[in-house]
This record gives structure tokens, C-alpha cells and sequence, in this order.
């Protein structure tokens, strides 16, 4: 029963056509409605099924987006020190299980319990970055930060800002003995085959300009900030979702650290103030549904995260098809439930009801009261469908309830692994 199911949500797709043409039509509208103005790229069981530009790569000189085209990809660039620091590991240049402490000069003994691996998990406990700060370089943000009290016992908390990040970086060049993106460049680009990847700069060839979309839904101008750090190993490079996907299949076939690495990520890459710079990336790989997502703007102002979405769920062949079910079933699967949130500290209710043409009605108010995007939110409202006796999904977005008997089902969104437990309550 359960490899029944999961064949038919997670392979949905395999005996489908191809995507390509309903990704296309969804895209294309959605760049006329600039929910959208970059490059896509959608891979799926290794094989590209969409690589096309949407929008204007410059629109004043009517220069349109292609596969071509090179994107500031903002956040994701620490991704890199992470593989840098991997690589490190495998070579014996660095030991996630030592104190950063092996691998600083002048190292606060404050962070000698910081590990390398509490340091790439985020809980190194590293003072926090205030706001506006000014351009500095990398040793000279080490100095800063060495001259400051940790935020919190290592491995005791999470870390807020790039500050591990700026120490990761740090490690990388004291363990392999050269600047950050000479690293960056030997081990990790020219072996990917990733040509046009490098650190962004003023003129560079094929870089498309950025905007922010207005409220009017118009191309607007972006906000300027100075960068944090000098060079900008947090933020600062340009690349194309061809070389992005290169860097996947290099991670994926060994290539880079020796060993095959397929693991589930979702990333959506922006400036340390948000997307108002006029970058907006997304770098999303789902090794269950063997599928990859790029999704590259020269835009923000937005929320990307809804497209990227809609396209997994295109990609995979959502929704599921929908089976009819006894109504006594749902007789037995109506009532309320709950669910405590640990992060919100407080217990979450969800109201199921018999609703039309056989399907369930789910209210909850895990949302209510909330203000997103300047909007409070009411009742969080789905109808499910039925997939067969035990699982319904949603019809308009890509939640999944699965009963696990009469009294307790589990919450998750289709692109996730894990969900919310509910049990009756009454």
C-alpha cells in the first residue's frame, strides 16, 4: 500500500509527457504579469526539460533574458565556502570535530569551543553584524569580531547573521593557503566546467542590469549598497543557471568532493537587505522527484518562493488524480484536531468537515492573527481531495494529509520529507 502510494505521488510525472510546454505557458504569463524576469532552468532525471529566458536582461536596450545571461546570485555564493571547507575536510586540511581555533591566528579563547562543525551548523554563537555597516575586508571583519563577546554559548543557540559566515570563508583561506577566490576558482569552478562564474564587477560581459518591480508592476530602479566585505565572498558572484546546474551535477557525480553528494536543498538567494538590490535567485533540488529548479531575476520587490512552487508542481505532474471515497469515511475522518507548534510556543487546531463532491474542508487557525506582507491573516482554508482511502491533497496548493488511523493524521507540503502530527481532540 505505502509503495503504491508513493509511486503514485512522487512518480506521477514518469509516465506523463514532458512539462516543457505547460512550464513555458505558465512562465511566459507570469513574465507578462512580471511574477518573473530572468532565466529558468528545470532539469528532471538528469535531463533538461525547460532552459529559457522570461523577460528583459535590459530594458532599456530591449535585451532579453536567455540562458546566457549572468545574475548576481547574492546569498547563494556562501554555498561555495561550504563545498570549499568539504573539500578541505576530505583532504585532512581541516577537522570539522577541532576548534576554529586550529586554523585562526590570534584566536579568542572564547572561540575555542566553536568547532568547524557548529561553525557550518550555525550555532557558533558569533557576535551579531549591526545594520549599515561599513565595507571592510575580510581580515578586518575577523578583527572586528574577535574584538567582541559571543552571543551565546556555542552550539546553545542559532546564528542571525554572516558572521559564521565571514569566518568560514576565513577558514577556507588559512586551510588552503591562498585569497578566497583563487580557492574558489581552482577547485571548485574550473573543475565544474563553470565559465562564467566570477566575482561581479562593474561592465562584466553578459550581466544583466538590475530592477525592482513597483507596485504598479513595473521595472523600477534598485536600491545601491555598499557591500560588507571587500572582496564580496558572502554576496558578491555573478554566474548562469547552466553553470549553477554544472555545479549540481559536479556535487551529484563526485567531481568535487570525491563522492557522490544528492541532497535535498531549498535556497532562495537575495542581498543582505532582502531583494531591493534587484537580485532574486532560487536554487532548489529535490532528490526524491530527481528534480532541479533555477530560477534566476534581475529582479526583486517580490516573492519568488510562490513561483518556485508552481513550477515543482508542474515539473512533478501535480496534482495527483483524485479517487472517490465512501462518505462514511469522511464521516469518520471529520473532527477537530491539534498540534503544538513548539516554535510558536502554543497549540494549533484544525477543524475537518465533510465538504462537496466528496472531499474534506480543513480550517485551521495555525495563521490566524499573524500579519504577512502587511496582510492579517484569517482561517487557513484548504479543500482535500482524495488520493485514496488514507491520503487527500489539496487543490490548490501542494499540501498532503495522511491519515494514520482514525484519529491522527500528518500535515506536509508536497515538496517536504517531514510534517506536523494531528490527534483528535474531542
Amino acid at each position: 500500500m505505502k509503495a503504491a502510494l508513493v509511486c503514485m505521488l512522487a512518480c506521477t510525472s514518469a509516465a506523463a509527457s514532458s512539462p516543457a510546454p505547460q512550464l513555458d505557458r505558465y512562465l511566459t504569463a507570469a513574465a507578462a504579469r512580471l511574477d518573473v524576469n530572468g532565466t529558468v532552468l528545470v532539469a528532471k532525471d538528469g535531463k533538461i526539460v525547460l532552459r529559457k529566458g522570461y523577460g528583459w536582461a535590459n530594458a532599456a536596450r530591449r535585451e532579453p533574458s536567455s540562458p546566457s545571461t549572468r545574475y548576481r546570485i547574492s546569498s547563494l555564493t556562501s554555498r561555495f565556502s561550504r563545498i570549499a571547507l568539504g573539500q578541505l575536510e576530505r583532504r585532512g586540511l581541516v577537522d570539522g570535530g577541532k576548534s576554529v581555533c586550529a586554523y585562526v591566528a590570534h584566536c579568542p579563547a572564547a572561540w575555542r569551543p566553536i568547532t568547524v562543525d557548529l561553525l557550518l551548523d550555525g550555532r557558533s554563537g558569533l557576535p551579531l553584524i549591526p545594520p549599515r555597516a561599513p565595507t571592510r575586508s575580510l581580515d578586518g571583519w575577523i578583527d572586528w569580531l574577535r574584538a567582541r563577546p559571543l552571543r551565546f554559548i556555542p552550539g546553545h543557540g542559532r546564528d542571525r547573521t554572516e558572521s559564521r559566515l565571514l569566518l568560514e570563508a576565513k577558514l577556507v583561506e588559512r586551510a588552503g593557503a591562498m585569497p578566497w577566490i583563487r580557492y574558489v576558482t581552482q577547485n571548485i569552478l574550473r573543475p565544474a566546467h563553470m565559465v562564467d562564474t566570477e566575482l561581479d564587477r562593474p561592465g562584466l560581459r553578459g550581466r544583466a542590469t538590475p530592477y525592482v518591480r513597483t507596485k504598479r508592476r513595473t521595472l523600477g530602479a534598485p536600491a545601491a549598497f555598499p557591500p560588507l566585505v571587500r572582496p564580496d565572498v558572502l554576496y558578491g558572484l555573478v554566474s548562469t543557471v547552466d553553470d549553477i546546474y554544472r555545479l549540481e551535477r559536479a556535487l551529484e557525480d563526485g567531481t568535487l568532493l570525491g563522492e557522490p553528494v544528492d541532497e535535498r536543498w531549498l535556497e532562495l538567494g537575495h542581498g543582505p537587505r532582502g531583494t531591493s538590490d534587484g537580485w532574486y535567485t532560487a536554487f532548489t533540488h529535490y532528490p526524491d522527484d530527481h528534480l532541479t529548479v533555477l530560477v534566476f531575476n534581475n529582479m526583486g520587490g517580490f516573492f519568488l518562493g510562490d513561483l518556485e512552487t508552481r513550477i515543482f508542481l508542474l515539473a512533478v505532474g501535480w496534482p495527483p488524480p483524485r479517487v472517490e471515497v465512501d462518505p462514511a469515511l469522511l464521516d469518520r475522518y471529520a473532527g477537530r484536531y491539534t498540534w503544538f507548534d513548539g516554535y510558536r510556543n502554543r497549540r494549533v487546531t484544525v477543524n475537518l468537515t465533510r465538504g462537496p463532491n466528496g472531499t474534506l474542508s480543513f480550517s485551521s487557525d495555525r495563521y490566524e492573527g499573524t500579519v504577512i506582507n502587511g496582510i492579517r491573516r484569517g482561517a487557513w482554508k484548504m479543500t482535500l481531495a482524495p488520493a485514496n482511502q488514507t491520503t487527500f491533497f489539496d487543490l490548490r496548493s501542494a499540501f498532503l494529509v495522511s491519515f494514520e488511523n482514525d484519529d491522527t493524521f500528518v500535515l506536509r507540503d508536497r515538496q517536504s520529507t517531514r510534517g506536523d502530527r494531528y490527534v483528535r481532540s474531542g
